[in-house]
């Protein structure tokens, strides 16, 4: 990862750290995890993937992946997407 491209992660990182803590919300070590990993994919389409990449490491449940997405969803930092022809939805880190 280039130095720019390392800078930008670690500013939306910390952007959504405080923000979910502005909010109210507990910054868990398996939130902080999984939101690492949102910053760096930028693009969610299979939340399935993110849970076998970090469950057995992490003991992270799906259910909780599911549960960070849709608090980033309701605090306006990421969206969704639907991909009409699979179905699929699809979460993107929102800019701003």
């Amino acid at each position: 990862m280039e130095l720019s491209a390392k800078r930008n992660y670690y500013v939306t990182f910390k952007r959504i750290l405080e923000t979910v803590h502005a909010a109210g919300h507990k910054l868990t070590r398996q939130r902080e995890i999984i939101i690492q990993m949102i910053c760096k994919l930028k693009i969610v389409d299979d939340v399935e993937q993110i849970w076998l990449r970090l469950k057995d490491e992490f003991d992270i449940a799906l259910a909780t992946i599911y549960s960070t997405i849709k608090l980033l969803c309701s605090l306006g930092l990421m969206g969704i997407r639907y991909q009409t022809d699979t179905r699929k939805r699809i979460y993107e880190l929102a800019n701003r």
